[in-house]
């Protein structure tokens, strides 16, 4: 027995539920929801809860249903199907088992359920296929079949009754008009985001407004140049509303005009966008937005970004402006021709340098300008240059209307115009004077490199004058003892005296080798370091090994120092020297850079030799190689005299090194690793002046009377000069006692503070040198007389002794009568 179907009820009932689903399906939009909705609205409105409901597509493919039995013999969902009307005629793998039975079950008939389902679709009607058990129901959109829905009795628990087949007929019809619908929206918004992606890939801003001039549309290019960023912000508002210039009077009459006339405003007036910072230019286009019936209903606004192109030709306009102004207030004559070496322009240096105008060299060819002997250099080297060669300065003669000539140089530039057209400019500047110079330059370099060869030779010879000082006062000192000893009659007196002459010019010799070694009295004055450098790069370039490059870096402008020019040029010849037998004879470089800045005292306390120097500002010397690098252990002592590595080569150059420093008041810094190079960096002090150059110690003239006998203490280690001092004092009738060095002297002087009344101190010693002695004697004893003894300056010594001055200086070599001279003097000022 089937159960009681609500359907037997009278039709009234069935056309309120029919009523109830069309509702429920009135408001849904979207085409899955309303298959969703029908499938379900047909098993619970309209009574077909134990059959199979399916949806398909024209060609069967299921859309959406309920099909299909369980092992349990209940209903189970199948959403996809997806087997064609010709697949289930056929038979497939996947096929249910429910077509496989109808297909069984109707074969009888002729005419299979399947088929009739495909048949049915073409006549729009509902068929009842095998005593209700199957209903098929075109869906049908008002123009064409889109689907059908098939409602299958699967249990065979109650047929489909004609009131349900007239539901499911009506409900199909009304299923297939909301889809048309759906659709129809569905492919309007599709359209709708189509144009407005469209529009936002536009690079140029696009406004929308109807026909009241209020805003209907804006794309994202407009967004970015507005205050307000979305479509919505803007609908049915007003520019002025955004913008209060708008709001003026006839700020808008474009648009108004374009919507009265139709007629479009094509690349109206550039203009700043107001609110985009005044810095923005854009091309307008008004265009009259139609409607379907030609009536205009708004206008579309096109705006172009020209900011570009507005500031491009802006540029090229201020371009050609300074070009003029250069080419007419250039101190250099500028000539431009065309390829043939036609004259096309010139400014009015090149008139003034050549003695011309301009009526006289336009249209004329450059090789009429010139000597012949130089028309073929010339036409060679534009035959280079148009083959690609790089631009370079060429030294020509030119002829003069007075029959005079001057020597030119010149420098070219090629650049094509449109269509091809080739141009040469040419600068041009007078080089007579130039060429003068060079050719005396040439000369004096010839001599300065010779100089220069010399001084690298009296740097070595400058580490030898000390010792040769020495030998050279023991000669001097006991030639005058002899003559002390001689009578004033004697044969051997002359010869003496020959000894002690020459052993005064060996002195004065010797004093030359200390001054350039660093040792000696400075000549300083206002110079530039660059101009220093640039000037003996070929000197330093033949100095090196041939496979190492001599690199420069000069800041520039660089302000001028106060130097000694000559130190300066062989403290960096020595260093390149030295970098260059670091390196040996692989390859390497050597740079040598410029510059200029302010250092503080921290950045100074990394510096050597720097207690003459205070924060400010200096010039910068560095010299940086790549060769073998300094041992850690080296660093300290480089700077010493006689101290020799295999970096340095000669023990005497770094120490000279260090008394330039010294001398110009400056700092050095050295920063090294093995295998890593080294570099050395010089700080001098800009000055505008020279420094004020040391004054000489007044001349003092021997006592009339012998002095009174005094205790002197001899301190030297060098036994030559301590016997012959000593010698010299006693034959005076002082009382003299020595020392060997300045630790003995010390000690000498710890024991006996008040044994001697003066001291001849040697500056140079091993262990304590002559200035640590002093100061341990003045710190013992105040005001006591000590007097200096040395091979250098006497101006080297004051810088050396800043704080702590000497009571006198005696510079070797010297004879007896110097020798007392400086003891009285001494004796004198200390009272």
């Amino acid at each position: 027995m089937f159960p009681m179907n609500p359907w037997n009820e009278p039709p009234a009932t069935a056309l309120a539920a029919v009523m109830a689903v069309c509702d429920r399906l009135f408001a849904l939009t979207d085409e899955d929801e309303l298959c969703r909705c029908t499938v379900e609205c047909m098993r619970s409105e309209i009574g077909l809860d134990r059959a199979g409901i399916l949806l398909a597509d024209p060609v069967g493919r299921t859309l959406r249903g309920t099909y299909g039995i369980d092992e349990q013999g209940s209903l189970r969902e199948e959403k996809t199907l997806q087997f064609s009307w010709a697949e289930l005629e056929h038979g497939h793998a996947g096929v249910t088992p429910f077509y496989l039975q109808l297909k069984r079950e109707t074969e009888a008939s002729g005419l299979p359920a399947y088929r009739h389902i495909a048949s049915s679709l073409g006549n729009h009607r509902a068929e009842v296929v095998g005593s209700g058990e199957l209903v098929v129901c075109a869906i049908w959109d008002g123009f064409q079949v889109i689907g059908s829905m098939s409602c299958d009795n699967l249990l065979r628990q109650r047929p489909i009754l004609p009131t349900q087949v007239e539901a499911a007929r009506l409900i199909a019809l009304i299923l297939g008009q909301l889809v048309q619908r759906s659709r129809a929206e569905r492919d309007l918004t599709t359209q709708r985001k189509l144009l407005v992606n469209i529009a936002d890939s536009l690079p140029d801003a696009l406004v929308v407004f109807d026909n009241s001039l209020r805003y209907l549309f804006a794309n994202k290019a407009k967004f970015e140049l507005s205050p307000y960023k979305s479509v919505k912000e803007i609908q049915g508002k007003r520019p002025g509303d955004f913008y209060p210039v708008l709001r003026e009077p006839g700020s808008m009459d474009k648009h108004r005009r374009v919507l009265e006339t139709g007629t479009p405003l094509i690349d109206t007036k550039q203009h700043q966008a107001p609110g985009a910072g005044g810095g923005r230019y854009f091309s307008e286009n008004i265009l009259p937005l139609r409607e379907d019936d030609g009536a205009i209903g708004g206008v579309i606004v096109h705006m172009r970004d020209v900011t570009h192109t507005r500031r491009a030709e802006q540029s090229l306009a201020d371009s050609e402006a300074l070009f003029r102004s250069i080419w007419a207030s250039s101190i250099d004559a500028m000539r431009l021709t065309d390829q043939t070496g036609r004259i096309l322009a010139v400014n009015p240096a090149f008139c003034r340098l050549f003695r011309t105008s301009e009526a006289e060299v336009i249209g004329r060819m450059i090789n009429e300008l010139f000597h012949p002997e130089h028309d073929r250099s010339l036409d060679e080297y534009l035959a280079r240059f148009d083959q690609g060669a790089p631009a370079s300065p060429v030294r020509l003669r030119r002829r003069l209307p007075d029959g005079g000539s001057i020597d030119i140089e010149a420098t070219y530039s090629k650049f094509t115009l449109s269509g091809g057209r080739v141009r040469l400019l040419s600068i041009i500047r007078d080089a007579t004077d130039t060429v003068r110079q060079e050719s005396e330059r040439l000369e004096l370099e010839k001599r300065l490199l010779q100089s220069q060869r010399m001084e690298s030779l009296g740097l070595m010879a400058g580490g030898v004058a000390h010792d040769f000082n020495n030998m050279l006062t023991g000669i001097l000192g006991n030639a005058s003892l002899a003559q002390m000893n001689l009578p004033q009659d004697s044969s051997a007196r002359e010869d003496l005296q020959r000894v002690e002459q020459i052993c005064f010019q060996a002195a004065e010799l010797c004093q030359q080798l200390l001054a350039f070694s660093g040792r000696g009295r400075f000549e300083v004055r206002t110079a530039d370091l660059n101009a220093i450098l640039r000037e003996m790069h070929h000197l330093l370039q033949v100095s090196i090994h041939k496979k190492i490059a001599l690199q420069t870096d000069l800041e520039d402008p660089l302000p001028c120092a106060d130097l000694d020019v000559p130190q300066i040029r062989q403290l960096v010849l020595n260093l390149v020297i030295n970098a260059s037998e670091a390196i040996g004879d692989r390859e390497g470089s050597i740079r040598i850079s410029t510059g200029a800045g302010n250092y503080d005292a921290e950045s100074l306390a990394d510096f050597q030799f720097a207690e003459d120097a205070t924060p400010g500002r200096f010039i910068r010397l560095e010299v940086e190689d790549t060769g073998a690098g300094i041992q850690e252990e080296d660093l300290q002592h480089i700077f010493e005299p006689f101290f020799s590595t295999k970096f340095t080569g000669r023990g005497l150059g770094l120490a000279a090194v260090q008394g330039i420093v010294r001398g110009h008041h400056g700092a050095l810094r050295v920063r090294s690793m093995p295998g890593r190079g080294a570099t050395f960096t010089f700080l001098f002090r800009p000055g505008t002046s020279a420094l004020p150059a040391a004054q000489p110690p007044p001349d003092a003239t021997p006592s009339s009377t012998l002095p009174a006998p005094a205790r002197v203490l001899v301190v030297d280690d060098e036994p030559t000069i301590r016997n012959l001092a000593s010698k010299i004092l006693q034959t005076a009738g002082h009382t003299v006692s020595v020392s060997h060095d300045g630790l003995h002297a010390l000690e000498l002087f710890h024991r006996q503070p008040d044994a001697c009344d003066c001291v001849l101190l040697d500056l140079t010693m091993p262990g304590k040198s002559g200035h640590e002695v002093m100061e341990e004697m003045r710190r013992l004893r105040p005001g006591l007389p000590i007097l200096i003894m040395s091979g250098y300056s006497e101006a080297e010594i004051a810088r050396k002794f800043q704080g702590i001055t000497p009571t006198g200086f005696i510079q070797k070599p010297f004879n007896a009568s110097g020798l007392l001279r400086r003891v009285e003097l001494c004796l004198s000022a200390a009272g």
